[in-house]
């Protein structure tokens, strides 16, 4: 090759490489678009399921009023008020039983999980008083009522509660489901049975001084963290889980929660993303192995070839996330890696007239497609391996060229070393 020659066509397969980064960097915007679309979808699928499940338990709330003081200390007018006032009172003590099923919902080609289950609970008041009457405010306990705070949405059935062995009615008020106390004051023992659905996650609140919480559904990956105590036992299989909390010594405030959220598998727009960052390699790396085909193999290739292999290679990203939308991501990315490592691979073979080299790309591209897959599956280690990768790639270069004369770019004697 002559000098001018060669200088050329490296500035030319220059502009080819940035032009097939600028096409990577469209494929990634395109992956983020159809990832925002997949959210919305879930979005709707969860807000129509009825959202997250969250509970604050049950307490008992007594109405009260609150009056001005005059100067002299006496009660003058009642306060204006947004709302009804309430004074809470807290269980001593509260327990719950949770089984559900899941079950998967699609809207389009997206789908997401929601669940419907039975809630047992169990919550014991112990010696309630209602605060003496003041000049400030008066308590109303005749106005009295149980309330087990949950949303509307989460319920399947209207409920009925077991106050002290005696069947309620309730009525639905101030996000939580009630039931009239007559005599708030005293022992009580509540017991109840709900029918709730939701998706995303299930916390409790903890507002007992003692709580213990049972789970048990068919969700194989809950995850447990990013809540304030973790399940004192758990056990987990590939058809559900199981996992109890037992916290006899919390305060009790509402500060702090229990539960799981419903982990799904490395989400597949993750998983893209994720092999869009090593597009790059399957652009350079093509292009190094066709410019020491021209090196070593007495071939004479045109910026062109180096931009139709490079667009193939490309293509492989748009292919995976097209596919992997409508099927298994591991069939997808057999499907796309033997599509363009093929035709790259026949392409090289067709325009070199030596077939044997399009059995050495094929071997490269086996190789560049194994280590992005292994990359995929083990996100812990993929910049240790992408590290010893490029390496070895660089070294496997520096030793192939090492006797190459790069000042005057003529091929050492007997270059021909991949015969056809």
């Amino acid at each position: 090759m002559k000098n001018k020659t060669i200088v050329s066509k490296l500035a030319f397969i220059g502009a080819v490489v940035l032009l097939l980064l600028l096409a990577n960097v469209l494929i990634g915007s395109k992956i983020n678009d159809r990832r925002n679309v997949f959210n919305d979808a879930v979005d709707n699928i969860n807000a129509s399921a009825g959202g997250s499940f969250s509970s604050e338990g049950f307490v008992i709330a007594v109405p009260y009023e609150i009056y001005d003081i005059d100067y002299y200390g006496e009660r003058k007018n009642k306060k204006a008020e947004n709302g009804e006032r309430v004074f809470y009172i807290y269980p001593e003590a509260s327990d719950y039983d949770f089984t559900f099923a899941t079950e998967k919902r699609t809207v389009g080609i997206y789908s997401s999980p929601v669940f419907t289950g039975t809630l047992d609970i169990s919550a014991s008041f112990k010696n309630v008083e209602i605060p003496a009457d003041s000049k400030e405010k008066d308590y109303h306990p005749e106005q009295a009522y149980l309330v087990y705070k949950i949303s509307d949405k989460s319920v399947m059935e209207r409920p009925v509660f077991s106050v002290n062995g005696s069947s309620d009615g309730t009525y639905y008020k101030h996000q939580g489901i009630c039931c009239n106390l007559e005599n708030p004051e005293g022992d009580y023992k509540i017991e109840a049975s709900l029918k709730i659905r939701g998706a995303e996650n299930v916390d409790f609140r903890l507002n007992s001084s003692s709580t213990s919480l049972a789970i048990s559904g068919d969700w194989a990956s809950p995850g447990f963290t990013g809540y304030s105590y973790l399940p004192d036992e758990r056990n987990l299989s590939d058809s559900g889980f199981s996992a109890k909390w037992n916290i006899p010594f919390d305060a009790g405030d509402g500060s702090h929660l229990i539960g799981f959220d419903f982990v799904q598998p490395v989400n597949l727009y993750t998983k893209l993303n994720r092999a869009n960052t090593y597009a790059f390699l399957f652009i350079i790396v093509p292009f190094i192995v066709l410019f020491m085909f021209e090196i070593f193999a007495s071939v004479n290739l045109h910026p062109v070839n180096y931009l139709l292999c490079g667009a193939a290679s490309v293509l492989f990203f748009l292919l995976l996330l097209s596919l992997s939308e409508h099927m298994n991501f591991f069939a997808s990315y057999i499907i796309g890696a033997a599509g363009s490592g093929v035709l790259v691979s026949l392409y090289t073979a067709l325009v070199t007239r030596k077939y044997r080299l399009g059995a050495v790309m094929a071997g490269i591209f086996v190789i560049l497609y194994g280590y992005l897959l292994g990359c995929l599956q083990s996100e812990d280690y993929a910049l240790l391996m992408g590290s010893i990768f490029a390496f070895v790639v660089l070294a496997v270069i520096m030793f192939m060229t090492s006797k190459i004369d790069w000042s005057s770019l003529k091929k050492m004697e007997h270059a021909d070393l991949i015969e056809s």
